[in-house]
């Protein structure tokens, strides 16, 4: 970062992507990337070189995890572009205190010049304090304004997230999207019951519904890999996939990555020159991040991926599903949509049902095969974790640990 809290580039550095038509955020898939753990050269370079995967993956955004120098940024996002995917900065203001006049204006700038100049899709934007506080709200309503104004100007989609250490996740822009996503301020973890993850299967963002919350990867990446059968984590992926939130992938979760991941919820470098204005009383004395190295604090020594394996049969099938699951989101639009009238969870013993249009996910959670009613006729099964599903003319029979996606038509419409 420059003095004047600008992103630096080198000169040569200058955006190469001008026909790019801009990707939206709402209604794909959104890819989480730590730099310095998803290659072992930690570095924007050796990440925009694993980027086939990625689109062969099929997600539509990559969003950034802390980076420690925005060097190499707008390279990257140049090659993720040239690829047909967006990307979205999560960038951090924990430090300043949304009160102050200088504070905003400096929130305002920065986020104006992150998007221009580097030509991204989007941004995840890291406040202090609640955003239900008045302040916050301001400030949010400005940003909102301001970020729609450039989207227009600039003639191509742009998203804006906001974020707290107590709200997890608010999609600002675009505005016809904006709900809160109201999460547990100490950030969800695993979930003790069916109603809890039928109540976080309708939020706007989800992340792996069985496995954890954004804001607590890192521990309950053990949690995941010690406790839950690997038929499970296929049932977690497919609710994740086909429910209405907006799908958040953890890098390596779609081939059931083995390396103990760094947790998400590290927060952002604060932009230098930016220290200073309008810090609150309460601000962190310390950046998560250390301004000399870029290093986050030891938490268990995160890992980097290791990329060997996804040719492994463990790992090779799980990948599968997600591209399969993901291929099934493009061919049947209505997975894709936000929560509404079309969109019903129901949970039993064990059990759960999401209708998504004529559409229905069911899954069983228990060890033992299980008939699940689906209020409607089951025609045709698009895809199951298991083999040896079958219809009924109103139910699902479904193996132990398996979830399945069919389509057909409801008994209340004809």
């Amino acid at each position: 970062m420059t003095g004047t809290g600008h992103p630096a580039e080198p000169p040569n550095a200058a955006p190469s992507d001008g026909a790019w038509p801009g990707r939206a955020l709402s209604g794909g898939v959104l890819y989480q990337l730590q730099v310095r753990t998803f290659t072992p050269d930690g570095t924007l370079a050796a990440a925009a070189d694993r980027l086939d995967h990625l689109v062969q993956l099929g997600v539509d955004l990559v969003e950034l995890l802390p980076i420690e120098t925005p060097h190499g940024l707008t390279a990257f996002v140049d090659a993720c572009h040239a690829r047909g995917l967006g990307v979205i900065l999560h960038v951090g203001y924990e430090h300043l205190d949304p009160r102050s006049d200088h504070a905003q204006q400096a929130v305002l700038a920065s986020v104006g010049r992150w998007l221009r100049e580097h030509h991204l899709d989007g941004l995840r934007v890291q406040l202090s304090g609640a955003l239900a506080d008045p302040a916050a709200t301001r400030l949010l309503a400005q940003l909102a304004a301001e970020v729609t104004v450039l989207s227009l100007q600039l003639g191509r989609p742009l998203s804006l997230i906001a974020g707290s250490e107590v709200d997890d996740g608010r999609l600002v822009v675009p505005a016809a999207s904006a709900t809160h996503d109201h999460g547990d301020p100490a950030g969800c973890g695993d979930f003790a019951s069916l109603e809890s993850l039928a109540a976080v299967l309708v939020r706007r963002f989800a992340a792996d519904p069985l496995a954890h919350d954004a804001g607590a990867i890192g521990s309950a990446h053990d949690r995941i890999t010690a406790t839950l059968s690997p038929s499970l984590r296929r049932v977690g992926a497919t609710l994740l996939l086909t429910g209405p939130a907006i799908p958040i992938v953890w890098m390596g979760e779609e081939w059931s990555s083995t390396a103990r991941p760094a947790a998400p919820g590290h927060r952002p470098a604060p932009e230098p020159a930016m220290a200073s204005a309008g810090r609150g009383v309460n601000a962190p004395t310390r950046a998560w991040w250390d301004a000399a190295t870029g290093d986050a604090p030891a938490d268990g020594d995160p890992a980097p991926l290791d990329w060997s394996e996804l040719g492994a049969p463990p790992h090779r099938g799980m990948l599968e599903l997600y591209r399969r699951l993901i291929a099934l989101r493009r061919q049947e639009p209505q997975l894709t949509a936000a929560c509404g009238k079309s969109t019903d969870v129901r949970q039993g013993d064990h059990f759960l049902t999401v209708r998504r249009g004529s559409c229905v996910v069911v899954a069983n959670l228990g060890r033992t095969p299980r008939r699940v009613n689906v209020a409607g006729v089951p025609r045709r099964v698009l895809l199951a974790t298991e083999p040896g599903v079958s219809l009924t003319h109103d139910a699902v029979d479904l193996p132990a640990e398996c979830a399945a996606v069919v389509v057909g038509r409801r008994f209340d419409r004809h």
